[in-house]
């Protein structure tokens, strides 16, 4: 039996809500194959053994910094912004670039032609979302952009979305967000946005559901029409 909403019936009227927000990374670019290269190179050039449920559960979708600081290892006796900046250089030597998601284009079109405001809303820094856009073809089409530099506390914490909310005008409650991972989900029904959807590009329809998420679509194509 499948785990996801498939049909428009399943979904609420996303035309109808006030604002939409999107994660990026795994919910608008497939970037997944980019990052773990990239932090596999730097966990490497430190001799730093990370298991792969590690990465998945405490730095996909989250901003580094943020698990530096609160996850036990050895980095704690580095700073983290300084062990962030290293990570960095090492995305920026990855030979790879993000790919997009089945339906993100045409989904951010398709909602940015009826006026609704567009936001981005990333554990990423400002010049990997502005890459990634570009990458969409629709970075002319955000309304704004939340990104790394822009919150104390990231995800799974709401002040992202919270932020993206107040920056259009909206309430949370009116404003539908679009997320792959457990800790953006989580940030998003934290902040009382309604309806979250779960997509399922890197995190099983099971986790996303048990995060929090209203709903939990295959791809952005069933909602981009």
């Amino acid at each position: 039996m499948r785990d996801y909403d498939l049909r428009d019936s399943d979904l609420p009227d996303l035309y109808a809500m006030d604002a939409a927000l999107f994660d990026l990374d795994g919910t608008l670019v497939d970037s997944e194959h980019v990052h773990r290269t990239a932090w596999r190179s730097f966990f490497d050039s430190r001799g730093w053994e990370v298991s792969e449920q590690t990465y998945a559960e405490h730095f996909l979708g989250r901003r580094g910094a943020d698990t530096f600081r609160k996850l036990d290892g050895p980095w704690q006796a580095h700073d983290p912004d300084a062990l962030l900046a290293e990570v960095l250089t090492h995305l920026a030597d990855v030979d790879l670039e993000p790919v997009p998601v089945r339906g993100a284009a045409e989904l951010i079109r398709s909602v940015h032609a009826t006026g609704m405001p567009v936001a981005v809303v990333t554990s990423a820094v400002r010049a990997w979302v502005d890459s990634s856009l570009h990458v969409l073809g629709v970075a002319d089409l955000v309304t704004t952009v939340v990104s790394a530099e822009d919150v104390e506390a990231g995800k799974p914490e709401p002040e992202g979305y919270l932020l993206a909310c107040r920056r259009l005008g909206v309430d949370p409650g009116r404003a539908a967000a679009f997320e792959d991972s457990t800790s953006g989900v989580t940030a998003a029904v934290a902040a009382g946005i309604s309806p979250v959807i779960g997509v399922l590009t890197t995190t099983s329809a099971a986790a996303l559901r048990a995060a929090g998420a209203h709903h939990v679509i295959e791809d952005l194509r069933v909602v981009a029409g």
